[in-house]
């Protein structure tokens, strides 16, 4: 695939011309959903954005969309989502007290979640219910934990490790399994050369964070700090 190809599809979205890096879909289907997003709550407010984002997510399960330009197309599937992530920001969300019962019911809600998607039950309205019941598990998650630093942390550089984990992890693969002299299925099956492999991609991933921080912060939303 040529670089004219490739870098169509790291602005268009389609899968076609993501060889590189798959993953990157989300970055303009992203970029379209915020801007959507917040054109509906500047136009009607929140309240009408919330339905407007329920209204497409369901236009999305009763007609079949083919892929658009942009990922328009998943911005109906997903647009819903980052509908319920805005609501629950606006909320203040406090560390649980009873931590026994509510790690059970996150258990429950992840083992619910994880016996619907191993039996395809997934189509349609289920896709949604299914990812949603996965939602509420992780905030029961998120409340029980609190305060860590290096989930935090990970959750700061989260964008940056979408944009460069799928390249990065398989050099990674690659120059490992060279240097065991075994083949690349080996490294990704074995258990703890897999967490490695992980570790080290993720060490690379903070790594190219804090340079772009430093270098282009508006890269990742932040604005450049001046000196005194």
């Amino acid at each position: 695939m040529s670089f004219i190809d490739s870098l169509f599809g790291l602005f268009s979205g389609c899968y076609d011309n993501l060889d590189f890096n798959i993953h990157l879909w989300f970055l303009p289907c992203f970029f379209v959903t915020v801007v959507l997003f917040n054109i509906i709550v500047n136009l009607g407010g929140r309240r009408t954005a919330y339905l407007v984002s329920a209204l497409m997510s369901l236009v999305y399960i009763v007609i079949p969309m083919h892929g658009l330009l942009w990922g328009i197309d998943r911005v109906f599937k997903y647009i819903g989502f980052y509908a319920v992530g805005v609501f629950i920001a606006g909320k203040r969300v406090k560390a649980v007290k009873k931590k026994v019962e509510a790690g059970i019911v996150a258990i429950v809600l992840l083992a619910l979640s994880f016996f619907l998607s191993c039996y395809h039950l997934t189509m349609g309205i289920m896709w949604f219910v299914t990812a949603l019941i996965g939602v509420a598990a992780v905030i029961l998650i998120s409340q029980l934990i609190n305060e860590n630093r290096i989930l935090q942390y990970f959750g700061r550089i989260s964008l940056i490790i979408l944009c460069i984990h799928g390249p990065v992890y398989r050099i990674v693969v690659k120059i490992v399994s060279i240097l065991l002299h075994v083949g690349t299925d080996a490294v990704r099956e074995k258990f703890l050369l897999a967490i490695v492999v992980v570790a080290i991609t993720m060490a690379i991933c903070s790594t190219a964070y804090e340079v772009v921080v430093r270098a282009a912060p508006w890269m990742v939303g932040k604005k450049k700090v001046k000196g005194n």
